[in-house]
């Protein structure tokens, strides 16, 4: 949703400026990236390793998600979220009004020792199976329960990151043809999700718009995470801009300034409104209370003016984006 027609020449230094602030305080290090996703497959192998006493894994619906997994995740690497597949072994489940119940049927399964009582399956204990599990690594720094209550934390010793680890199964088509994931509602129950409906509409988005849609994303999330107003939730944040880049037929400008103030423009606009979970699972997103919201909208609202500003007079340019973008980013040499 363009506010102007016209292409706008931020001019070759602020265009400079702005990549350089992308490639260093924004944008992860591709070298840590890469170390990063060898980190996480070498997890991904040692938590599925065969164990006796250990759940036996479906090392096919291993999945990553969040964030690093969309391309979405800005500096620093904090964190990487992935999800480890259990083989049902006989359970099944039932939903309870988005309450999933998974009932343990092979007693001789190790998910035998993790119930409530003789045969309902508690996703806390699993969790506590996975914690004991991580001990053994011989990184381990640190394994614990998330304080969502959701997975398991691991700390490694040698790297920054942390792993946030995922328990979770994987349905058959249910009647409407879908396919689940099952995790942790971080009350010893289970939940309905699925990663892979957030990814591919994201790279989905990505490829038809030319590839214009990650950049403005990630530069909108450094803009959230300043001190200047409340923060919306990370993933509720990304529904919103995921809804502005829907609406787009096509890419008017390649100048990324012009992407930041039209996202900026689409959230002082609809940070009131319902933002729908991606997956058609959770609702609405929208948990901000009104006073968060209106905080967040008049910022949006200043900040989309005084890129207008600059628009007007390039001279303006470098003053006003370091008011928007803080002491980090670039000056005018």
């Amino acid at each position: 949703m363009a506010l102007y027609d016209e292409e706008v020449n931020m001019g070759k230094t602020v265009a400079g400026a702005l990549n350089e602030f992308m490639q260093n305080f924004v944008n992860l290090n591709p070298s840590r990236m890469k170390i990063a996703k060898t980190s996480m497959e070498n997890l991904f192998e040692n938590i599925s390793s065969p164990d006796d006493v250990f759940f036996d894994v479906y090392v096919e619906k291993n999945i990553q998600f969040g964030s690093f997994a969309r391309k979405t995740k800005i500096q620093p690497i904090d964190d990487i979220d992935i999800m480890i597949c259990l083989k049902a072994d006989g359970s099944t489940y039932s939903d309870n009004n988005g309450v999933i119940e998974i009932t343990v049927n092979n007693y001789n399964s190790v998910q035998n020792n993790c119930c409530f009582n003789e045969n309902q399956l508690n996703s806390t204990k699993v969790i506590n199976q996975f914690i004991k599990k991580l001990k053994t690594f011989s990184d381990y720094k640190k394994a614990e329960l998330h304080k969502k209550g959701e997975s398991a934390t691991l700390q490694l010793a040698s790297y920054e990151w942390n792993f946030d680890i995922v328990p979770c199964f994987f349905t058959v088509p249910e009647n409407n043809g879908r396919t689940y994931y099952i995790i942790p509602d971080g009350n010893g129950y289970w939940k309905k999700t699925d990663p892979r409906i957030d990814r591919d509409i994201i790279f989905d988005l990505d490829k038809r718009l030319g590839g214009f849609v990650l950049d403005p994303i990630r530069l909108i999330k450094y803009w959230n995470r300043r001190p200047t107003m409340p923060s919306m939730p990370s993933y509720t944040l990304e529904s919103l801009l995921v809804q502005y880049f829907q609406a787009q037929k096509k890419i008017a400008s390649t100048d990324l300034c012009c992407h930041f103030r039209d996202c900026l423009a689409y959230i002082y606009k609809n940070v009131y409104n319902e933002i729908i979970d991606l997956k058609g699972i959770q609702g609405d997103l929208n948990k901000l209370e009104k006073i968060e919201r209106d905080k967040i909208a008049n910022r949006a609202f200043e900040d989309c003016n005084k890129i207008n500003k600059i628009i007007k007079n390039p001279d303006l340019c470098f003053p006003l984006l370091i008011e928007i973008f803080g002491k980090e980013f670039p000056c005018k040499d």
